[in-house]
């Protein structure tokens, strides 16, 4: 029994002297453990980009899309008809001709001959004239020596009457008297009536005159209508008529588009169109007579710009002028068309840097009214919705909604809410938590472009 104890007993001191062994060595580690430190509490500061909220002159803009278009276009009619001996061999569709430009000679033989054929009529009927006015002066002439005869015939039949009273001649003597004094009268008569007939006769000439007149006027205005001549600068849009080829009166022979002037109606949202105008010229709203004055009085600039596909930056830019305003806003769309005209849109053309402004190029035109008073301007970025976000004077932020008098593409006009000098913040910071501690850099050169963005350094002619 002895010895089964004592194997017992120096098995469970082999298990128990290890692990008091370790919870001895635990206990020491533990013991000997040094004080945990104890760090003060710290805010988290975020970095944000800021500028002072400027007081700058600012111009409204708008921006609207459409179509160029030619201010002119113009199409070849036949004035007279015949047949096509002369064509332009520049007159193919996209040529650009100058005014004055022989397109096409349509054979003129024919009109020559009804200007010899009315030369040849008046010239008659002046002979005619001629003729009359010679023979109303002979009838005259006639008239008046057979009257003086008659007036021999009436005295010596007085005479033969009296010689009868006296019984001198006969009864015979007498009537054959007679007879001759109404002869003679009867050939005052005829001069009479012929003289009296002239005046109509002369009137049936004059206005046989002047009808070959108008056919002479009338051939010598269509001799030169068979020449057909460019009437300004144009570019040929159309064009079928050849050589040889028949034409009639009225039919079309060319179609051209004016290079002088481009229009450009641009679809302009409502709302923005609204903006630019100033609360004085709603005055003439009610007075349609009032609307061209509207216009002169907006004093509006415009630029049509050509972007290219994803590009920010205009490929090309041309100066325009607003010409005029559409009769009716798009019911769709809610946009109202403004009509500019660009002069000269083929000058200065590079192509393919700088195109011309062309037929059917769809473009942006930029508005932009007269500068306003100061006010305080800031850039799109800074407006989170309809929040702003300003450090105050422990730089830290405060959420403002301030009040918009104007929003621009890039920046935005505040009516109330903002103060000039105040550090607004341009970055976004989230979350964005009203007091939370900020660390704010400015951004000089935000500034700069913020104060000519508002001024339209860059967009407004």
């Amino acid at each position: 029994m002895a010895p089964k104890t004592s194997r017992r007993i120096r098995r469970g001191l082999a298990v128990l002297l290890p692990l008091l062994a370790g919870v001895l060595v635990l206990a020491v580690l533990v013991a000997q453990r040094p004080e945990p430190q104890r760090s003060p509490a710290t805010e988290d500061v975020r970095n944000v980009s800021v500028i002072e909220a400027p007081a700058s002159a600012w111009r409204p803009r708008a921006t609207g899309f459409g179509e160029a278009r030619p201010a002119r276009t113009w199409r070849a009619v036949g004035e007279v008809s015949g047949r096509i001996v002369e064509r332009n061999e520049q007159v193919e569709t996209g040529a650009i001709l100058t005014a004055g430009t022989t397109l096409f000679r349509i054979d003129r033989r024919d009109y020559e001959l009804a200007v010899a054929e009315a030369e040849a009529a008046l010239a008659v009927r002046r002979a005619q004239l001629e003729e009359l006015d010679t023979r109303r002066d002979n009838v005259e002439q006639s008239l008046a020596i057979e009257r003086r005869r008659l007036e021999v015939a009436a005295r010596e039949l007085e005479r033969q009457q009296r010689l009868l009273d006296q019984e001198s001649v006969s009864q015979a003597d007498v009537d054959r008297q007679q007879r001759e004094y109404l002869q003679q009268r009867q050939a005052v008569q005829d001069l009479e009536n012929t003289l009296a007939q002239i005046p109509a006769e002369r009137r049936r000439i004059e206005a046989e005159r002047q009808s070959a007149g108008a056919r002479l006027e009338q051939a010598r205005r269509d001799l030169p209508r068979t020449t057909i001549d460019a009437p300004f600068d144009l570019r040929v849009s159309e064009a079928e008529t050849e050589t040889g080829q028949y034409v009639r009166t009225g039919e079309t022979l060319l179609r051209a588009d004016g290079v002088g002037a481009t229009e450009v109606e641009a679809e302009v949202p409502l709302s923005r169109f609204r903006a630019i105008l100033t609360s004085d010229l709603h005055r003439d709203r009610r007075d349609p007579a009032g609307l061209d004055r509207l216009l002169n009085r907006m004093g509006l600039s415009a630029e049509v710009r050509l972007r290219t596909t994803g590009g920010d930056e205009a490929m090309a830019r041309w100066q325009a002028r607003v010409d005029r305003i559409s009769d009716a806003i798009d019911p769709r769309t809610r946009t109202v068309g403004v009509v500019v005209v660009v002069e000269r849109p083929y000058a200065d053309a590079r192509p393919p840097e700088k195109p011309p402004l062309v037929k059917g190029m769809y473009v942006e035109v930029g508005l932009c009214a007269p500068p306003r008073e100061p006010a305080v301007v800031l850039p799109r970025t800074a407006l989170h919705g309809e929040r702003v976000y300003v450090v105050d004077a422990d730089d830290r932020l405060a959420i403002r909604e301030p009040t918009l008098r104007f929003r621009g593409s890039d920046f935005v006009v505040i009516a109330g809410g903002i103060e000039p000098g105040e550090r607004v913040v341009l970055s976004d910071p989230v979350p964005a938590i009203a007091g939370m501690k900020l660390a704010p850099e400015d951004a000089p050169d935000a500034r700069a472009r913020l104060i000519d963005s508002a001024r339209g350094v860059r967009d407004c002619p």
